[in-house]
């Protein structure tokens, strides 16, 4: 059985949400999009920003300064998708602040905690440590991040990183299964046809192919600690699973859910690559499962090619999405609307009914009863699966 995990009301708002998005005004029509999802999101999805909180007493000393500066700089040119505020102990740290600094876990200061991106909604933090050289090394980069980094922005498709479990039979398996699947769907997987519709122009990059790599990390590996917390942390019981787990990475470093021990399998990859490899149903980022990577990256220079308007514009990595309505397939396709871990990232909507569409609202309510089945049909589909 898969594991699976329902908020119902969240569920119903997120299911009405991802409608209207995708569906639009009743008897409105919009242009389709078979760019695959994986190029879509290397061309188009800025990372999300890691949220890093600097506690400290009193004035910073001179080189604890200089390094915070460091990283402000970095955060500014969109190299590091972290955002940075201090917090001073001599003062009055507001209750959220005094939660949180007990994950420092140090008496030292000033000592830095890192938390994932706030739409993600996960409290816990992702790292703490000092200010130090090598300390914000291994935090921000690593090797294992830079060798995606090169694949993903030479075009691959995706990057499968397993996290092993420490148990060799069980990780071998798990890595045999991988090889054998990704080697067939190199061959086998078909990418959407693209046509003459402009929501089909892709930039001046590396060619569309299917092509898939498996990497592997272990959990006490010293040079990705920090890499392996982001991983088991996204969701409060992977860091204690005695299992391998599998991510697939896509897009500017973007991780899906991960597939877990017995859910390491045939049926769950292929489901999974088809979904990176298919058309783009829905443009909204926040709409699509996964999560960010913490990492450095030039984007300008790696995607020089890639101008979308949105990160060309230098737009800040914190504003709100742009919510617009895109439907998949070719223009002759149904629309058709996919429902992934928008459950997990979205905030609370407000629903208002209009009252100048009073003849609307009786024909919707069939579609909107339709619409909330699917989607939670949908979300078993996309949670992480074990068998």
């Amino acid at each position: 059985m898969m594991n699976l995990s329902f908020r119902p009301v969240r569920m119903l708002l997120t299911v009405l949400l991802a409608f209207a998005l995708v569906a639009g005004p009743v008897g409105s029509s919009a242009e389709a999009c078979n760019v695959p999802v994986f190029r879509y999101a290397l061309e188009h999805w800025r990372p999300d920003p890691y949220r890093g909180v600097l506690f400290h007493r009193g004035p910073l000393s001179a080189a604890d300064q200089e390094q915070l500066e460091k990283l402000q700089a970095a955060a500014g040119d969109s190299k590091v998708n972290l955002t940075l505020r201090t917090v001073d102990l001599d003062g009055s740290p507001d209750a959220a602040d005094r939660e949180l600094l007990p994950a420092a876990d140090a008496p030292d200061l000033p000592r830095l905690v890192i938390q994932y991106p706030a739409h993600l909604r996960v409290d816990k933090p992702v790292w703490a440590g000092p200010l130090g050289d090598t300390e914000l090394a291994a935090l921000l980069d690593s090797p294992l991040r830079r060798e995606v980094l090169k694949r993903l922005t030479s075009g691959q498709t995706a990057v499968w990183l397993m996290v092993d479990s420490g148990d060799a039979g069980q990780d071998d398996a798990a890595a045999a299964t991988l090889e054998q699947e990704l080697k067939g769907l190199q061959t086998t997987l078909k990418l959407p046809e693209l046509t003459d519709s402009p929501e089909d122009v892709i930039q001046d990059g590396p060619p569309l192919r299917v092509e898939f790599s498996l990497m592997r990390v272990r959990r006490d590996d010293p040079a990705e600690q920090a890499l392996v917390a982001m991983l088991t942390g996204c969701e409060e019981d992977l860091a204690g699973l005695d299992e391998p787990l599998v991510f697939p990475l896509f897009g500017r470093s973007r991780a899906m859910l991960p597939l877990v021990g017995g859910g390491i399998s045939a049926d769950n990859i292929r489901g999974s690559a088809k979904f990176l490899a298919g058309a783009c149903s829905c443009q909204v980022k926040e709409l699509n499962p996964g999560f960010d990577l913490l990492i450095t990256a030039d984007w300008n220079a790696l995607l020089s090619w890639a101008k979308s308007p949105a990160f060309a514009s230098g737009e800040s990595l914190t504003a709100e999405p742009e919510l617009v309505p895109i439907p998949s397939g070719t223009k002759s396709a149904p629309s058709k609307v996919v429902v992934t871990e928008a459950v997990k990232v979205l905030p609370e909507v407000e629903i208002h009914a209009e009252s100048d569409a009073p003849a609307q609202s009786d024909s919707l309510l069939p579609i909107l009863a339709g619409v909330v089945l699917l989607g939670l049909v949908a979300s078993v589909l996309v949670r992480r699966r074990r068998s």
